[in-house]
């Protein structure tokens, strides 16, 4: 895989982020993990021990979040996964994450080696003007809907409590970056951002994705990656409805 420079850069949305995940509490630790919830959550999921949690996670926000162009308009786009994942590494520092997912989003479409950043990729590439994968991987933001997840375990566990409980840092994080348009992946990420919006109007629908709007907030909400049919992640292949719905929410944030 290519090696990339490690990001050091601040950028106001960054320092935003990464302030928050401080002041709530949900930053990964290797000392006690201080999210009031994170113990209600833990046994809401039958998992006795705090060590066999991942507590926390970094969000991803581009160097250049804020620039990705749609239709020549200027949009912030936000992309919200399931949970926490992968090997538990909690002295992981916020820039040294940006690296990572920063890398794994540039190189996912030339060099698919997992469902998740390839098919996110592919994605972003439909909706927005730029197709260089060097170039709009460092213009949107991603973050976890649900912060912690049982170690080693990479299918979601989440359940009602962690949705509720999550639902108050999501909506912390999409108040500090200000989305234009947000991006779920899985139904409950989908089903938190409608709680969080409390009233909507859909745009689109079919079986494979939704639009909907809020205020002057728009939501594409897609099966998860490692979900999705039509979806040949590992040869990089978009399925068709990517492509229908990047159309339709193209054609709709003109409209906003």
């Amino acid at each position: 895989m290519k090696v990339l420079r490690l990001d050091r850069k601040t950028t106001r949305h960054r320092r935003k982020i990464e302030n928050l995940h401080k002041t709530l509490g949900i930053r990964p630790t290797k000392r006690k993990f201080r999210c009031d919830d994170f113990d209600c959550c833990r046994k809401s999921l039958g998992v006795r021990s705090r060590e066999k949690m991942i507590t926390g996670s970094w969000p991803y926000v581009g160097v250049h979040y804020g620039k990705a162009l749609i239709q020549g308009k200027r949009v912030n786009i936000l992309v919200v996964g399931m949970d926490a994942g992968g090997i538990n590494d909690a002295s992981t520092s916020f820039y040294k994450r940006q690296n990572e997912w920063r890398c794994a989003f540039e190189t996912a479409i030339e060099n698919p080696v997992s469902p998740h950043p390839t098919g996110t990729s592919l994605l972003i590439r439909e909706l927005v003007d730029q197709k260089q994968p060097a170039r709009f991987a460092r213009q949107f933001a991603f973050t976890n809907a649900v912060k912690c997840a049982p170690i080693g375990n990479m299918t979601s566990r989440a359940n009602r409590i962690m949705q509720a409980k999550c639902q108050h840092h999501l909506s912390k994080e999409i108040k500090a970056l200000q989305p234009d348009l947000i991006i779920t992946q899985g139904k409950y990420p989908e089903e938190m951002i409608q709680a969080i919006m409390n009233s909507y109007q859909i745009v689109s629908r079919s079986n494979r994705y939704t639009i909907f709007r809020h205020s002057e907030i728009l939501v594409l909400s897609v099966p998860h990656p490692a979900r999705c049919r039509g979806l040949k992640w590992t040869k990089a292949v978009v399925p068709r409805y990517y492509r229908t719905a990047a159309a339709k929410v193209r054609a709709a944030l003109l409209s906003l």
